[in-house]
């Protein structure tokens, strides 16, 4: 982009991409990302909340941002990220809290 302060939004396109095979879900419609302002944008990706997360038992997020005018219009996008996010299932039973310490029991 030329011109950074054009950028209104910034939205993300994800994708489910098989880890064992060539087959994907369909590209999402977007999600615009949060807006800082001063060009910084942000999102935040929750594994189980990711269309089509539980398509397959590992995989990966594709990914690709794409920005916008104030009128709407396409000023960039990035190239698509892949291999970037591993998604695989987590045997916790609160994985938002983290997995729990094995303690050895004691003989």
């Amino acid at each position: 982009m030329e011109d950074p302060d054009e950028t209104a939004s910034v939205v993300i396109f994800t994708q489910v991409k098989s880890a064992k095979e060539e087959d994907y879900t369909p590209w999402t419609s977007g999600n615009v990302l949060f807006n800082h302002g001063g060009g910084t944008f942000s999102v935040v990706l929750v594994g189980s909340e990711i269309e089509g997360h539980n398509h397959y038992k590992n995989s990966w997020v594709r990914f690709q941002l794409v920005a916008t005018n104030i009128d709407g219009e396409e000023i960039g996008r990035t190239k698509i990220y892949t291999e970037v996010i591993d998604l695989s299932p987590c045997m916790c039973y609160e994985p938002l809290k983290g997995c729990p310490i094995a303690t050895p029991k004691k003989p």
